[in-house]
């Protein structure tokens, strides 16, 4: 273990910690929990997912040395302004994958997939 200054002129030992995809995969979905409105798309079932107790949700991770990028599939519910929307997405994932790793982030990536009606406005359409 080297030490290190910080950049407050603080003396840090440092520690190389590897962080993987599926721990950037994981930040990124708890990171869109929490914003009302939106849900990853989930893709298609794939065997070896199911097997290996993986399921990704629209959500990939790549690394590179310059950072970070999340690309992210998402549905909406209606009546929400799209661009705010992805925006907020956005700066959310980048500020938690940050946060919690360290990592800087390049971009993230925002495709809406497709909006969501209420379920009530389903039921009210259908009843006609």
């Amino acid at each position: 273990m080297a030490t290190k200054r910080s950049p407050a002129g603080i003396e840090t030992n440092s520690l190389e910690v590897e962080i993987s995809r599926d721990v950037l995969v994981g930040i990124s979905s708890i990171a869109l929990e929490g914003i009302r409105g939106v849900t990853p798309v989930t893709p298609p079932v794939n065997v070896g997912e199911i097997l290996a107790g993986k399921r990704l949700k629209g959500i990939n991770v790549t690394r590179d040395p310059a950072g970070v990028t999340v690309d992210i599939s998402v549905n909406i519910d209606y009546g929400l302004v799209i661009p705010d929307l992805a925006k907020k997405v956005q700066r959310i994932v980048a500020e938690n994958v940050e946060v919690m790793t360290g990592l800087s982030v390049k971009a993230v990536n925002v495709t809406v997939q497709s909006v969501v009606l209420p379920a009530s406005e389903i039921l009210e359409s259908a009843n006609g």
